[in-house]
């Protein structure tokens, strides 16, 4: 209950709190219900009572206009108070309802009946204010949100284009990396061995050299097969749209959507305010059982209409309309008398027509939200897919460098293990295998080798000097 009243209060008290395009959707109905009102209070006078009605209209817009250049002056910029909010909500009725009052008593001479006057349009303005509040503000934040995460999507697409060259680079590093340290390795390795074949012809381990010529061919094939790997590059497209939607939030007069939900809450509010007055309690109870009524058929045209697209799906929606209007006169006309015995029941056409009337708005704020919901997941998808492939990336430009090192690390240990076994064998007092010529070749040959560790440790230090 809470975390619902926190939702509603975030919503509703931001850039949304007050706007006369929302505000007007409702005037069609507050003026219908309150010339109702006036008629059964003094039948017989149609312009007086739309003169009383006007005049209480005209004073929540003039309210409701200081009080958005004045008390919710900020509401674009900062998050409202929520008690600061509901006063001009409910402040508005107010206002509306006294000068219903006042131009009844001072202008025409009536009965002040400031319990119907004054309550009802009240409890309405109020809660209706509130509720397209609620709804567009639910609306505007799904909408700030899509274009932050579109503007965020853009950066990231950027870096990940960045992040590719990067990695194309640092696949070519390692291929160099791979052949020039290892290669020329393998190379000396093959030499030595044919020289041995050659010169120690006598030696008795001649299957051990062509073994050791063997495996170096093998390693040689090895990588080649690695470089071809690190070549290989595998771009991923992206088929996300960075443009932002610049639409107006009411565009589109044409409801897209079949509403379930919303309709049952503007009906009910129109029901519940056109009847307590009218009827009393007998008839809030006939209008929830046609709320009831009329909810469970645009279920179930919802679920169809899920399941259908293109012209079929628009037709559903069309067709909804008269079927709510078929269903608030059969309920009128029918339904109501044999349960209800209401003393001021509505006409069945003009009451199916407020009814369609209620559905066609909250169709329009359910479109809006459902469209705006669908754009704001499908953001966050993109967002998560771009995400996905930065992380991708990093970890392969991580792991080629840390092939690149286990390389030119294994190539200095080797180089280093070479001269180390080299010196060993040229200082060793016992040993009678190699002449003079042989351990002057195997001398030089460490120093080849200790020159070329140095130059792998320069290399090492270039590539680290800016980290």
């Amino acid at each position: 209950m809470k975390e619902a009243f926190n939702k509603f209060r975030v919503a509703s008290t931001g850039r949304w709190a007050i706007s006369f395009r929302t505000y007007v959707l409702t005037v069609p109905f507050a003026i219908l219900m309150n010339v109702e009102r006036e008629n059964l209070l003094n039948p017989g006078n149609a312009a007086r009572s739309f003169a009383i009605c006007m005049a209480g209209e005209l004073a929540s817009w003039l309210f409701l206009f200081i009080a958005h250049m004045t008390l919710l002056k900020d509401r674009r910029k900062d998050q409202q108070s929520f008690f600061k909010c509901l006063s001009v909500w409910f402040g508005a009725g107010a206002i509306k309802g006294a000068s219903f009052v006042l131009y009844a008593v001072w202008v025409f001479g009536l009965e002040p009946d400031f319990q119907v006057r004054m309550v009802m349009p009240t409890l309405f303005t109020g809660a209706t204010t509130a509720l397209l509040a609620f709804y567009f503000g639910s609306i505007d934040r799904r909408r700030i949100e899509n274009s932050a995460l579109i503007a965020i999507d853009g950066f990231l697409e950027t870096d990940i284009q960045e992040l590719y060259i990067a990695e194309r680079k640092a696949r070519v590093d390692a291929v160099k990396s791979l052949r020039m340290s290892l290669v020329p390795e393998i190379s000396t390795l093959r030499n030595i061995a044919q020289g041995l074949s050659v010169d120690f012809y006598k030696i008795e381990s001649r299957d051990t050299l062509n073994e050791i010529l063997r495996q170096s061919r093998e390693l040689e094939s090895r990588i080649d097969a690695e470089s071809k790997k690190l070549s290989v590059m595998r771009f991923a497209t992206n088929q996300i749209n960075f443009l932002e939607d610049k639409k107006s939030i009411f565009f589109g007069l044409m409801p897209q959507v079949i509403s379930v939900r919303t309709s049952a809450v503007f009906i009910t509010l129109g029901m519940f305010s056109g009847q307590i007055t009218r009827n009393g309690s007998m008839g809030v109870a006939s209008g929830l059982v046609g709320v009831t009524f009329v909810a469970t058929v645009l279920f179930i045209l919802r679920k169809i209409s899920l399941r259908l697209q293109g012209l079929k799906l628009h037709i559903t929606i069309i067709a909804s309309y008269p079927v709510v209007f078929l269903l608030q006169v059969i309920h009128v006309a029918y339904l109501s008398p044999a349960f209800f015995d209401l003393p001021n029941p509505y006409l069945p056409w003009y009451s199916g027509l407020k009814t369609i009337y209620g559905y066609y708005l909250a169709s329009i704020i359910a479109g809006l939200m459902i469209r705006n919901s669908d754009k704001l997941i499908e953001a966050r998808e993109s967002h998560q897919i771009l995400q996905s492939q930065i992380e991708i990336i990093n970890r392969n430009q991580d792991l080629i460098s840390e092939h690149i090192l286990k390389t030119r690390f294994g190539t200095i240990t080797g180089k280093i293990a070479g001269v180390t076994m080299a010196l060993q064998l040229i200082l060793n007092e016992n040993s009678d295998t190699l002449d003079q010529g042989a351990k002057n070749k195997v001398m030089a040959g460490a120093i080849q080798l200790l020159v070329e560790a140095n130059k792998e440790i320069e290399l090492l230090d270039i590539e680290f000097q800016y980290v």
